[in-house]
């Protein structure tokens, strides 16, 4: 039975694995840690960034109107309406 070749294909790079594992073991003790290092650090940052972008999709399916702001104002002396919020807003938005 024929054994398959693997290989990595990366934009302009296409190594055997046999290859990889080849010019790995010739590394000497340091490279092969600081190899190891950068490639669970390389590691690390994609899974972190793939789950960023599937809360990130899953936050704007279930997005909705949030009210944790309600009662903010409540301590104003005055109690202003709503409309005179948007009013105080749009005039701050035009300075």
């Amino acid at each position: 039975m024929a054994t398959e070749q693997k290989y990595i294909t990366v934009p302009n790079v296409s190594i055997d694995l046999e290859q990889l594992l080849d010019i790995i073991r010739q590394l000497d003790e340091p490279a092969r840690l600081r190899m190891t290092q950068v490639l669970t650090e390389t590691m690390a940052e994609s899974q972190r960034k793939t789950q960023a972008k599937q809360q990130a999709e899953l936050d704007q399916k279930t997005a909705r109107l949030r009210l944790d702001w309600i009662g903010c104002l409540s301590d104003l002396p005055n109690k202003p309406t709503s409309v005179e919020l948007q009013h105080q807003i749009l005039s701050w938005w035009e300075e």
